[in-house]
């Protein structure tokens, strides 16, 4: 009984979570998610030390 209160715990947290982020983004201006969007495009455009690439 114990595990399945936490599973609906678990569930509803992150119900909240994603419904904060949707605000958060909903408040944001187009300035900033243009700032986040290019963020998000140099990490993917940059390999990380710790990987080799296959030739």
């Amino acid at each position: 009984m114990a595990c399945s209160s936490s599973v609906v715990l678990r569930m509803v947290y992150l119900a909240f979570a994603r419904l904060l982020g949707l605000l958060l983004l909903l408040s944001c201006s187009q300035r900033a998610k243009g700032v986040e969007l290019l963020a998000l495009r140099h990490e993917v455009a940059v390999p990380s030390p710790g990987l080799r690439q296959v030739p």
